[in-house]
């Protein structure tokens, strides 16, 4: 059972944002979505998520329409995390991961409740500021407090029935620590069966964390694969109006702009 757009037309205050977009997101696959500002990635999740509809072409979770599926439903498969989230009340971290478990609200119990936010805190690595309020927190670990909240949402991973997680450059707040450890935790849970879609900018996590790649230009698909089959001196030069050239690194290739001299 897959999330998926397929032939997507989005337009957004009478211009258009996306055209021609597919996107086939698999249980166990971490997807990520690379482009310039402006090329669509934000407004792609979105429809993929279930907060916008389509001007053509359909969005899907299995078989159903996602537009068919309701609210309470679909928030039990897939959990979003947006590009920027306000905090305006001080709640305590661990009543900030537990408002992931809003949409079990009656239908379970206040231990599986408190399991499911213990899960989410020990894979952010919060324990030890689970009563701290969440207004005090540095801008790295509110943003992992709302990873947190999300990862709530979807506790536990059942084998049976694919969670989604679309994530919208959830590691720019990160410290590069906390955001390797967090990219090797996306990856564990996939080999669960979590399906990941995952935003972008930074090229070199992308190439080494995702499975498959969607580069997008313009709010149209360029190139869509494996990162090593499609990450090339043309795409990303396409992707992103700017020249780029790999540099080994001990064995690993890395992107860099070509103007500067890597030597």
């Amino acid at each position: 059972m897959s999330l998926r757009v397929e032939q997507l037309d989005l337009n957004r205050a009478g211009k258009p944002v996306l055209r021609n977009v597919s996107l086939h997101l698999q249980p166990g696959c971490v997807h990520a979505v690379l482009g310039a500002n402006g090329a669509g990635k934000s407004s792609l999740l979105h429809v993929m998520a279930g907060d916008l509809n389509p001007s053509s072409g359909r969005a899907w979770l299995g078989e159903q329409p996602l537009a068919d599926i309701d609210a309470t439903s679909l928030a039990k498969q897939r959990a979003v995390l947006a590009q920027s989230s306000h905090l305006d009340f001080a709640f305590s971290v661990q009543e900030q991961v537990g408002l992931g478990r809003y949409p079990y609200n009656g239908s379970e119990s206040a231990a599986q409740r408190d399991d499911a936010v213990g899960w989410a805190l020990a894979q952010c690595e919060l324990d030890d500021l689970v009563t701290h309020p969440v207004t005090q927190l540095s801008g790295g670990q509110q943003r992992r407090a709302h990873i947190a909240r999300v990862l709530a949402q979807l506790y536990p991973l059942p084998a049976d029935s694919p969670r989604y997680l679309l994530l919208d450059e959830p590691t720019a707040s990160l410290d590069l620590r906390h955001a390797l450890a967090f990219l090797q935790r996306l990856r564990t849970l996939a080999k669960r069966g979590l399906g990941v879609l995952w935003i972008s900018h930074d090229i070199n996590l992308a190439a080494r964390f995702a499975d498959d790649v969607t580069l997008l230009a313009d709010g149209q698909v360029i190139a869509q694969g494996a990162p090593a089959a499609v990450m090339n001196e043309d795409s990303l030069a396409r992707c992103y109006q700017t020249a780029l050239t790999a540099v080994d690194a001990g064995g690993q290739r890395l992107w860099m702009p070509a103007s500067i001299d890597a030597t």
